[in-house]
């Protein structure tokens, strides 16, 4: 036999003893306990609901109140009512009454004045005159310009806005404006307004008096 068929048949000790190794690692391998297999867990299925996002929260507007005034309100003021026109007459009677016979003595008496005291009395005749043909209600039997308060000259003109005369028993308040002509003796125009009666209670304080006795 030859070294080469020796060899073939025969390993080497460095291969036997790898060899040998390697056997050894198997036993060991196969002696050890199993560990059971990680079996993965399946995932719990989540359900996703997709939902749309909430509108937008209306806006609130703060609602503010007008500011208080501190000082109190005053209650409107109420208009006034504005007063009746005066009458202005467009015939005149002053001159024609007394140029009749029933007024003879109003004539002489009236010729005994001059100055304010005959512009007066011609003005207070036409007053009476006028009062009586404007209303027939009415029935003047005497006139006084200065009763409730002083007459006023002025030039020509008599103006009276206090005055009162008695028709029937009762007085009432009268006002008027009275122009004379250049001389004083004729009445040139005239306008007047009567007014509400005169309480009982001031007749006396302005010596009305109910009848021509001055009771």
């Amino acid at each position: 036999m030859t070294r080469a068929n020796l060899s073939t048949r025969f390993p080497s000790p460095a291969i036997a003893a790898s060899l040998a190794l390697h056997a050894l690692l198997l036993i060991l391998l196969f002696s050890l306990p199993k560990t059971p297999a990680t079996i993965p867990l399946p995932e719990e299925a989540i359900s996703v609901e997709l939902l749309p996002p909430p509108p937008p929260a209306p806006v609130m507007r703060e609602l503010t109140a007008p500011p208080k005034s501190l000082a109190p309100s005053k209650p409107p003021a109420q208009a006034t009512a504005a007063p009746a026109p005066m009458i202005r007459a467009t015939s005149l009677y002053a001159a024609r009454m007394l140029a009749g016979p029933r007024s003879r003595q109003a004539r002489e008496a009236l010729a005994q004045l001059s100055g304010p005291d005959r512009m007066e009395q011609l003005c207070d005749a036409e007053a009476m005159e006028q009062i009586a043909r404007w209303k027939q209600e009415f029935q003047p039997d005497r006139l006084i310009a200065y009763a409730m308060d002083d007459t006023r000259i002025d030039g020509a003109i008599v103006i009276a806005d206090s005055a009162a005369f008695r028709s029937k028993g009762r007085w009432y308040h009268v006002k008027f404006r009275c122009s004379l002509t250049v001389d004083l003796k004729t009445v040139a125009s005239f306008e007047f307004q009567v007014g509400e009666p005169i309480p009982r209670e001031q007749w006396a304080a302005h010596y009305l008096s109910v009848d021509d006795t001055g009771e």
